[in-house]
């Protein structure tokens, strides 16, 4: 089939992100699901280990020494690996739901199998590279201008005349102007993922897109950014909020009550017990987000790809290769 791709306003990047949430949501569920429901499984487990161990790390006896450190830093490691384990697999969902939402849009329709079979088809690889590279970019430059900015701020400071006000003011400027270089950074290259779902190019291709896509809109692009997240924030939250704090009320309970029975004053055993039962919690919340934010973010990234796309003249993969006579065009808008 032929689609034909348009240039939308803000309504009809918002209306066909909500229809790509329809079309696609009970794949979308499927694919995050199989993706992050063993993570989950095991941030609960290590969040409960680290909520337990979190009382031994405490300040003893006259001279002041931590005690107990190992247990701690073994929950803190656990916890680590778990998260680091989960936002893989939350990169590897949102890879192959693009691809069912972008296939969506041109009028095609890919299975979940399929969607699965193409993300491993080495998107999955290139999805970690951009990931990683970009992590590299930003705390790269992060890094290097906080030291060229530190010689810069003690030089000023040594400098005859100068007072300590002028180089804290200046260590200030400096973080901001650090600050907003990143998150412009962060913008332009929002959807190197993207790319990377939908054009099967490689890590830094992938971020030459975004940077080239997203070029004179960085504000328009921003300002989109800000909006979509505010308002699926406050509507994840509505959903997040009541459950997570329904599951913890009986441990929130549990605490303020030895609370005002021993004055402040918590065993240390209670008090393990008592944050042991944050960590599924923690575990549960954590996950409804993600499978929450994976049904909705990856539609919103992919209209607003195509659109970018389109105000660029950049849609080369018009004809598909299920095109045949009979079907009609296909006007995304």
């Amino acid at each position: 089939m032929t689609s034909t791709f348009s240039p939308m306003t803000i309504g009809e990047i918002f209306d066909t992100t909500f229809s790509m949430i329809g079309k696609t949501f009970l794949r979308s569920a499927a694919i995050a699901l199989t993706f992050i429901a063993f993570p989950i499984l095991l941030l609960m487990i290590s969040a409960h280990h680290f909520y337990s161990t979190m009382p031994g790390f405490t300040i003893g006896g006259a001279g002041k020494h931590f005690t107990d450190f190992a247990p701690m830093f073994a929950g803190s490691f656990y916890f680590g690996s778990a998260s680091l384990l989960l936002a893989v697999a939350a990169l590897l969902a949102e890879v192959a739901i693009s691809i069912v939402i972008g296939s969506e849009l041109r009028s095609e329709r890919v299975s979940y199998r399929d969607a699965l079979r193409k993300t491993f088809d080495g998107r999955w690889l290139n999805g970690i590279g951009e990931g990683f590279l970009k992590m590299v970019i930003f705390f790269g430059f992060g890094f290097f201008a906080a030291i060229v900015g530190g010689i810069i701020v003690m030089v000023v400071g040594k400098s005859p005349g100068s007072s300590g006000l002028v180089s804290i003011m200046f260590a200030i400027l400096l973080i901001f102007v650090i600050v907003a270089v990143i998150f412009y950074f962060i913008v332009r290259l929002y959807f190197a993922l993207t790319a990377v779902a939908l054009q099967e190019v490689g890590p830094v291709e992938a971020l030459k897109k975004s940077w080239f896509l997203v070029g004179d809109h960085w504000w328009k692009t921003l300002g989109l950014l800000i909006l979509f997240y505010v308002v699926s924030s406050f509507a994840i939250s509505l959903i997040t909020l009541p459950v997570t704090f329904g599951s913890m009320w009986g441990t929130y309970k549990h605490f303020f009550t030895f609370l005002g029975q021993t004055g402040g004053r918590i065993p240390s055993a209670e008090l393990s017990k008592l944050q042991s039962g944050f960590g599924p919690m923690i575990g549960i919340s954590t996950g409804l987000s993600s499978i929450l934010s994976l049904l909705i973010t990856p539609a919103f990234t992919v209209v607003m790809y195509f659109d970018l796309r389109a105000r660029h003249n950049d849609i080369p993969d018009i004809e598909s290769p299920a095109d045949s006579e009979d079907t009609p065009p296909v006007k995304v808008i």
